[in-house]
This record gives structure tokens, sequence and C-alpha cells, in this order.
């Protein structure tokens, strides 16, 4: 670019008609939209980087669109560079193509069709099933084979046909675009989540051949689904085991009842899936919604019936062990007797006998089926006349503690005694910090392996159990939901302790016994200042280091116990799909693989990454605008030379309407510039008059006069040396590049004004220095350092600063820009003092004050 600018400077005025000011007019508008679509792409880059820095877990519609934005906005530049430099870069559009089909390739992993019949009915529900219905459902079997009359009238929706309704690629644009509205704010999941459910219920409806199917099941095998006196119930369950945490509402429907009323049950049910606290548990296990399957089962029951869950207690010697939780009784007298209560709930004695004598058959089935050996847990119904139905079953993990080991642990312990007492719905002893959950947003937030602690045992929070090592809950009883969900992941669970949710703070660490009467929760003094945690617990007593950090009691599939290690718990799990997919994307969106523009390298075919195809965009059309400003003729076209009082060493090129009125001659005043960025930079460059280097540091300049001599790159007769171009300006009135150098370190600006927020930028870029490199890298920290008190983002690569200001007022960029102007002029010749702490002190206070000062005027009005 040396040469073609020493070229402009010896030109002659000679004539410009309409037509080639038209075209360079037309050239800025393109170079315009360049800047714009860059400035979109740096922007999604920035935020790529921002979320993989952060805790908070990443989504699949975050992924999405933000890939989908940057693709579209690299592809503007792409374009935009070809019609700016008329055909010359078409080897870039290989490039990208190639880069844009590996990014799809990555959002495409995880993704597995599910296969099978649509409707699978009762009956025929079998093992072969188990890639596409809920294990709860697939366990039935075993107990129809030995006892079918337990088995009421139903089907299932499989997952194969929620794959068919959900694999819409115009749904999931609408999810994205709701989802994106909220911002991904957990505040505003809930809102998101009926907005979406709401969109998919009123949109969408279901396939044509899974609804003739359900037309066909109900008018043809279910007739007497339409006779009054039942309910039928429609259940939304995971398909697969370690999503078994997520346990979505049921819903009733009355008989008789008509097909459109069983379509709309159905597709409601579906839409269970993006619930609010579906969506976060997907975020926290890092699996993207498609990647979740359910199934959807109608059961055909007695509208009056009583409903509960059954599992034999630990000591199994005979019916009298089982643990009957009843949910719901039937209405009865006030003065029915009391011991035919359980849990609050009322069964006649003749039927709690009944449930009892068909829960314990079925249990033994259980046992001599292929699955013997597992503890189970039974969900029963049964009528006023006393039929007894298996509505699902459950897998349960052996218990680890006995009651000898938990006389031990309280022996050992040494903290101070917090609970005492409460009802335990699993056994186990566990050792971490406390997390209390008040909201979504604390569920989002909660830390993988801590103790969750709440103060109701509500259904909605189920699914933390499967992120959490126990949980100490105010309320609760054996028959809910969340007690349920902790039997069945093995998670100590400690209900009915209303002091737990006051009394713990978040991050405390204890300890929790739980077991029967004897439960304690103890504070845990050997956590208290632990600073880092490497999935080991830290050194202790040994005999209490065995019973407590002992693993908790996995379930297979559930992916626990989870290791990990860091200076705090993962808010997600970090080996998830989501996760792997960020990281795999990271590569192809932030890293910079390509060299300096000077290098022989810095070629179209080795651009690897988004931000080397910005990069090598960038580089080329700055230097097509200015073949553009150099090759025009008449006296709007050569550069002309700055004049402030005397002539300066800055050359400016009008884009577009830059200049106040025609200006003739080779020289420009001040005062015609009517370029708002330029003027303001210029206020802060002469705002204060450089004091010269500063005192003269024998080391720092013996450091400088080296690699001056020793680098060749810094010799200006080098025809390839940045070092040899002029400090230009290409100007608009609400736009201004700067290409400029000063002794051995180089600088650009781009400011543009556009007249919407959201298309204003500053870029600022510097680099180089005659010292060696690590008094280089310290200069562009200081000099990071200064720019970060006035809100720019900053990224350092070597000795290469980069810093950005977007998507603000006019005010406060015009105050940028006149700030970087006075930075330009007196960072010259700093890195002489960068090893000399207490000069760099005394000229950063006196800098800053400088800049805070330049900052508080008004704007430049012109």
């Amino acid at each position: 670019m040396g040469s073609l600018l020493d070229w402009l400077f010896k030109r002659g005025e000679n004539g410009c008609d309409a037509g080639e000011k038209e075209s360079f007019a037309a050239r800025f508008h393109r170079f315009k939209l360049f800047l714009s679509a860059h400035l979109e792409a740096y922007s999604e880059i920035m935020t790529f980087e921002e979320r993989l820095a952060q805790e908070q877990p990443l989504g699949m519609p975050f992924l999405r669109i933000c890939t989908a934005r940057l693709t579209v906005a690299s592809m503007q530049c792409v374009l935009q560079l070809n019609l700016l430099g008329k055909g010359h870069h078409r080897r870039l559009e290989g490039v990208f193509s190639s880069l844009r089909s590996g990014v799809q390739d990555i959002l495409a992993q995880g993704l597995t069709p599910l296969e099978g019949p649509l409707l699978v009915s009762y009956d025929a529900l079998s093992e072969e099933h188990a890639a596409i219905v809920s294990p709860i459902l697939v366990k039935l079997r075993a107990i129809r084979d030995a006892f079918p009359q337990y088995m009421p009238r139903g089907f299932v929706v499989t997952g194969a046909a929620w794959w068919n309704y959900f694999n819409d690629p115009d749904m999931h644009d609408e999810i994205d675009r709701i989802m994106l509205i909220s911002r991904e704010d957990p505040s505003s999941y809930s809102e998101a989540a009926a907005t979406i459910r709401e969109r998919i219920l009123s949109s969408f409806p279901l396939p044509p051949e899974l609804e003739a199917a359900i037309r066909d099941m109900l008018d043809k095998k279910h007739p007497e689904w339409a006779e009054p006196g039942h309910m039928l119930l429609v259940r939304c369950l995971p398909v697969r085991l370690e999503h078994a945490a997520l346990v979505m509402p049921e819903q009733i429907l009355r008989t008789p009842l008509t097909a459109e009323d069983l379509l709309l049950g159905i597709r409601s049910s579906l839409t269970m899936a993006y619930r609010t606290r579906s969506l976060i548990y997907r975020l926290k296990r890092g699996i993207r919604d498609r990647a979740m399957p359910v199934c959807i089962s109608i059961t055909r029951i007695p509208e009056t019936h009583g409903r509960g869950s059954a599992h034999r207690a630990l000591e199994e010697t005979g019916e009298d062990d089982l643990a009957l939780h009843v949910r719901r009784g039937f209405s009865v007298p006030e003065n029915w007797p009391s011991q035919a209560s359980v849990e609050g709930a009322f069964l006649p004695p003749a039927v709690q006998k009944k449930v009892r004598a068909s829960v314990f058959a079925a249990l033994e089935c259980l046992a001599d089926a292929p699955v013997r050996g597992n503890r189970h847990e039974i969900f029963w119904a049964v009528s006023e006349q006393g039929d007894f139905y298996v509505l699902g079953v459950n897998a349960l993990p052996d218990p680890v503690l006995t009651p000898e080991k938990l006389q031990k642990a309280a022996a050992l312990a040494k903290g101070a005694e917090v609970l005492r007492g409460g009802r335990c719905t699993y056994p186990g002893l566990v050792r971490a910090k406390a997390f209390p959950v008040r909201n979504f947003v604390d569920a989002l937030t909660f830390p993988v392996g801590s103790i969750l602690v709440l103060r109701r045992a509500t259904p909605r929070w189920s699914f933390l159990l499967d992120f959490a090592s126990g949980a100490v809950c105010g309320d609760g009883t054996g028959n809910g939901l969340f007690a349920r969900t902790a039997r069945r992941y093995g998670r100590p669970c400690l209900l009915r302790q209303p002091e737990a949710f006051a009394r713990l703070n978040t991050g405390e660490p204890v300890r929790l016994a739980a077991g029967g009467d004897e439960s304690v929760l103890w504070a845990d003094a050997a956590l208290e200042g632990q600073t880092e945690r490497e999935g080991n617990p830290p050194a202790a007593l040994p005999e209490e280091e065995a019973l407590f950090c002992a693993p908790v009691a996995p379930i297979a599939g559930a992916g626990w116990p989870l290791e990990f290690s860091g200076s705090a718990p993962p808010q997600w799990l970090p080996d998830s799909d989501i996760a792997r997919m960020a990281r795999h994307l990271a590569p192809a969106v932030v890293a910079l693989t390509l060299p300096d523009a000077d290098h022989v390298d810095f070629r179209a075919e080795n651009c690897r990454t988004f931000r080397d195809i910005l990069s090598y965009c960038h580089v080329h059309a700055v230097k097509e605008m200015f073949h553009a400003g150099t090759a025009r003729k008449g006296k709007e076209a050569p550069a002309k030379q700055l004049v402030c009082d005397v002539p300066k060493q800055f050359w400016i090129i009008n884009l577009d309407d830059g200049f106040f009125g025609e200006v003739r001659g080779p020289v420009v005043p001040l005062e015609s510039i009517a370029c708002l960025p330029m003027r303001s930079f210029w206020e802060g460059f002469t705002d204060k008059p450089w004091e010269g280097p500063p005192p003269l540091n024998a080391k720092g300049f013996l450091s400088v006069l080296f690699e001056a001599t020793a680098n060749p790159s810094l010799d200006p007769a080098s025809q390839s040396s940045q070092y040899t171009e002029k400090n230009v300006f290409l100007i608009a009135r609400r736009f201004c590049s700067m290409r400029c150098r000063f002794g051995f370190h180089f600088l650009s600006l781009d400011c543009l004004l556009g007249e919407r927020e959201r298309e204003r930028f500053l870029v600022f870029q510097f680099k180089g220095g005659a010292a060696d490199l690590s008094r280089r890298i310290k200069r562009v920290h200081f000099v990071a350092e200064l720019l970060a008190q006035f809100d720019f983002a900053t990224e350092i690569t070597g000795d290469i600063l980069s810093a950005r200001l977007e998507q603000s007022s006019e005010e406060k960029l015009l105050s940028a820009v006149r700030v970087l102007g006075y930075l330009v002029m007196h960072t010259r010749q700093l890195d002489m003092i960068m090893d000399d702490d207490r000069a760099l002190s005394a000229r950063r206070f006196q800098m800053l004050e400088d800049m805070l000062t330049l900052a508080s005027r008004p704007p430049l009005q012109l």
C-alpha cells in the first residue's frame, strides 16, 4: 500500500466527471455495508467468547442463532469484498463454503432419528420397544405375563411419533426465535416456555399419519372409552433412563370423550417437554431438545379410584415390610377410622389389604423376571371394587447405609449439629456444600454435587436431584414425587425439616447422615476455607472420610458419580453433548490462525476460521478503498495534505461528504473537514502537547536500540515493511478510517456513526514497536488497562492490542475517539520505561487524569 500512496502523492489534478463520482459513491456505500457486516460478525464472535467463559449453561438456541448470524455476516463480508475487488478474491468463497459446511456438521451432532411404530398397545409392549418407550412402561411386560388382570387398558404414543412431530425445521426456527427474544435469561424462562407451548399448540398440528392412527385406536380398538364413569390418565414420560429425573405433570381426560379431545390432550402432553423445568433440565444436562425423546402413555382407569406407589422396605421378609404410599384415596365419611389412613389419604381396610397382596405379588413377579436383582417401586391404582392396576415400574438402587454405619458416623462427627430428626426417604451419608434453591435462577446455577435445600419438596424441583448429592426439605411425604425421585436416584433425602431453609446458607459445608429417626446434619469444619476441589475429598479423619465420601449410589445410565476438577463445581455437566459441541465450534469461530497482513502466508487459501476470513476481508477491503481513492482523477481524487497552522504529515482521502464544500489544491485545512470522528480524534490528538520521550532509562534505551538494528522488518528501506506507509485518513461525514505510524509502532482506527445504535462502532488497533517483545507486550497491557476505564472491550494477542466499543450513543463514541487521539499522541516511546514501575505508575496516573478530563467534555459541534 505504501507504493500506491507514493504514486498518489505525485499525481497531478485532472478532470473528474459525474459518472466517476457516482461510481465512487456506490463503492463507498458497499464499503459501509462491509463495515456494518464486519461489526456484526465480530460482535457475534465476542458474544460467543463471553458465553464460553461464563459458568452459565449453553443451550442449542444460542449456538444455532450465534453461528447463523456469524455465517450470514461473514458471507456478507465476502460478498462485499468481491464486489469492491471486482472478483479478485473469488478463492475466499470456496474457503468460506467449506467452513460453513463444517460448522453445520458440528451442529448436527447428537441427533439420532427414532424409528418404530407410532402407537403401541399395552398388550403389545415388550423389550423391543425400549428405544421408543419409557422403561417405566417396558417393565410392565413381566407383570402382564404373570398377572394379565393387573394391566389396565391403554396405549403409548411412542418416541418415534414424538420425533416425527418435533423434527420440523419451522417449529425449531420458531422456538429459537422465542428463546432469542428471552435472551436465554433464566428470569424470563417461564414466559418463554409458555409462549413456546402456545405457539406449538396453535400452529403445528400432529402429523396426518399419527392423527389417523390415534383416531383408529379410539374408534376401532377402544370404543369403550366413550363410556362415562372412567378417566384417561395422560402422562408424558422420558424415553431414556438417564432423563428420568424430569417428571412432567399428568393430565386427566374424563369419559365420554371424542377423538378431538384425545388429540388435544396428546398434543398438550407433548408440549410438556417445553415447560420451564424441562428447559432448565436440558440446559444443565447439556442436551438438545431433540436429544431428549418422550412418549405419551394413555391409561384408562375408573373415575373413582385410589392411587399410589409401593416398594419393599430394607428388611424384606414378607408383605408387612412393604412401604405403601397412597397419593389419592376414595371419598369417605368424616367418621372413617383413622387406622385406614396412609400418608393422609384414605382407603378401606379391605382395599388396603388387597393392594398390599397385589403389590407383593407383582414385586415377586419382577424378582423372577430378567431384571432380577434390582429393587423396584410400583405405581398402582385401585377401584372401589378392589380392581388393581399397575401403572408403571421403577428400578431402585440398593442403599449403602446400614444402622451400624449411621451410628459410627454420629460417633465420629466433629462439627456442630445443625439439624436432627425429620423424615428420611432414602438413607445415606454425604458430605458437600449446601445450596438453597428459591427460584429457577437458583436452579440453573445449582452447582453439581451440592446438597439441595428446599423450603418445600414440590415436584417442580425433583429434576435437580439428578445433579445433587443429597437433599434437605422443609416439608414433604414419602408418597410425593420428590421423595420417589430421591429413592429412584439413590439420593440421601431428609424431609420435614422446616428450619433447614433458614439455617443453611449458600455454600455452607455440611455433612448429612440420613437414616430414620436418627438423621443428623452437621456443619463441616473440615471443608471451611476450601478453595480448590479436585474430585477427591479433602484431608480429614480417615474413618470419617471413608464413611462420608463414599460414592453416591449410582443408577444405570444416570452418569453419576460425576468427576470434575477446578476451583468450583460446574453448574452443568461439563462432558455433555452441547459442551462438547461448543468446544468443537470454538476453534472455527474464535481462533485466529492467519499471520500478520504483511506476511507471505496472508492468503485466502490459508483462512481456516471465521476470524481468519474477517481479518483477511478487512485488510483487503481497506486496500480496495485506497485503490479507489487513489485511482480517481480530478481535484476530488488525490489525497490532500492536512494543514493545521502548518502542514502535517497526514493525508486525507475524501470518500463522500467529508469536506465542507469543494476543496481545491493539494492541501486541506482542518476547518474544511466535516468528518465528526476525525475532528474528535484530532481534538484529543492536539489537546495537550507531547512532552517528548520519558526520562532516559538505559536498559530500555539499549533494548530499543538493539531491536531496531537487529530486526530487519523495522528497516524503512524494506518495501514490505508497514513502517514505510504514510499517515492516511479515509473520511466521510460520519465515518473515519485511519492508518498511521509513530516511530516503530503502527495504529489503526475505524469509526462509523450509524443512524441506528446497532450500526455504530469504534475499533482501534495498536501494534509493533522497537523494544524487545516483553516490553511491547507490557505496553499493550498498559494501554488496555487505560482503555478498560472507558468501557472498551480489549483483546491482546502477543504485542497486538485490539479495542472495540459497539452499539453506544453517538456522544459516547465521539468522546471515546477523543480519548484515543490523546492516547495515540502520548504512548510514543513508552516501551522504554515498561520495567520501571515507579515511572510507569506516575505516567499512568497522569494519562488517566487527562483522558477522564477529555471524556467529560461535550461532543464537538460542526
